[in-house]
């Protein structure tokens, strides 16, 4: 992607996971200079409990600073493009002050939640360019383009990393965030096996002990459910692949008020592995195959014997490398510089 080469990017992404270091690897790649700032300025589970539930004007004073530093970092940088993803701390008058210091920037925008659930409705004028991984939301707004997730090379198939005959441990496994309903259904899908005597892996990870009590004590989403059963550290990447080299089948529950495939849905099929998975819209994707993906429903899940024991059967390479991260960034900054 020549027209890349020499551009500065301010890019600016919520921590992830690290996928936003993998995202800024891969525009450096592409030749982009890029500038990343943290979308929320805060890592401290109060203040991040103040944001989620819009409390904000307890931590209004430690964003307006984060977001000056921004505005600073535009005054002294004349920036090519402006790239953001799931904004929730984010103000209108933020942008419109950076489009007005960097007058030539092209602003891209791209939701990896629903926009509702981030509140970033305020801002989607402001962008020449806003994509979703959620077919409901682009249904919703108009100037929104549907664009799903992607994998990394970390879960490439040629990146050499991946060991598709590696030895088996587990029928199944879950890694993920314990939100909304996802530690129960997990429960209940995580019984298909063991009324089989087959052995699975569980890791529900909760962003610290006091979102966890204040869940359990306001929300029914722990009902039931034990501390012991939850981590308050994440996995590496090196610890998660170990876990899906080992694992017949992966697990994957999607947020019940979402229609778009999760991050961990898209990297199943570039790592090459099974997938069971409560969201129906996976059947309208060209990469779906039911010997390789079980539909369940998150109430009551049944699996049968012919998936569990089927083998996983490759899809065209051609189909699996449209989902890279590679393509993805592609597909946002050509279709920008094609439409101004």
């Amino acid at each position: 992607m020549e027209h890349l080469v020499g551009k500065r990017v301010l890019f600016i992404s919520p921590s992830f996971f690290g996928y936003e270091y993998e995202i800024i690897s891969q525009l450096e790649n592409m030749g982009a200079v890029v500038q990343y700032f943290d979308e929320r300025p805060f890592s401290s589970s109060i203040a991040k409990i103040c944001n989620r539930v819009n409390l904000k004007f307890f931590i209004k004073k430690t964003i307006r600073q984060h977001y000056e530093k921004m505005l600073k970092a535009a005054a002294d940088n004349a920036f090519d493009y402006f790239f953001v993803i799931s904004p929730e701390t984010m103000t209108a008058n933020f942008v419109e002050r950076l489009k007005v210091i960097n007058p030539n920037i092209k602003t891209l925008l791209y939701m990896w939640d629903s926009i509702a659930n981030k509140d970033a409705e305020s801002v989607l004028h402001l962008f020449n360019k806003v994509f979703t991984f959620d077919r409901d939301d682009r249904d919703l707004f108009p100037n929104v383009e549907f664009l799903p997730l992607f994998y990394s090379k970390v879960f490439s198939r040629s990146s050499g990393v991946v060991s598709i005959n590696s030895d088996i441990k587990y029928a199944a496994c879950f890694i993920g965030s314990a939100h909304s309903d996802r530690a129960k259904v997990v429960k209940k899908i995580v019984k298909e096996f063991d009324r089989r005597g087959m052995k699975t892996f569980v890791f529900l990870f909760c962003p610290g002990k006091l979102f966890f009590w204040l869940r359990k004590l306001f929300t029914n989403e722990y009902a039931g459910m034990s501390v012991k059963e939850f981590s308050f550290t994440s996995l590496s990447k090196k610890e998660i692949q170990d876990v899906l080299d080992s694992s017949d089948i992966v697990i994957d529950i999607e947020h019940p008020s979402q229609t778009g495939l999760t991050m961990r849905t898209i990297e199943m099929l570039g790592y090459g592995k099974k997938l069971i998975t409560t969201n129906a819209d996976i059947v309208n994707y060209d990469f779906y195959d039911p010997n390789n993906i079980a539909v369940v429903d998150r109430n009551a899940p049944v699996l049968t014997d012919a998936y569990i024991q089927s083998v996983y059967k490759t899809p065209m390479n051609s189909v699996v490398l449209s989902y890279s991260l590679k393509v993805w960034l592609e597909k946002i900054f050509v279709q920008i510089d094609r439409s101004i």
